[in-house]
């Protein structure tokens, strides 16, 4: 499904985006403020989609993903850490 159009479905989808736009997009949907704290992961290459998932599933797939350590305080995920 296009990307631009899938978002109307609920569904959010990445074919290799970097992180940093990932996240992005990840603030405006759920409200997370994903901080990116090395430069070289935010320029990562993220392949996923996400199909009405919470925010919870989203900072899980996202770490997952990559296998990038993270630390979440409320809304605020850093990641690289």
């Amino acid at each position: 499904m296009d990307r631009a159009i899938a978002w109307t479905e609920g569904r959010l989808s990445y074919q290799l985006e970097p992180l940093d736009e990932v996240a992005r997009d990840l603030h405006r949907w759920y409200g997370l403020d994903i901080v990116v704290t090395d430069s070289a992961l935010a320029r990562l290459r993220i392949t996923m989609t996400l199909d009405h998932a919470t925010a919870d599933d989203v900072v899980q797939r996202l770490v997952e993903t990559r296998g990038v350590r993270y630390h979440r305080t409320g809304n605020t995920v850093r990641l690289g850490e």
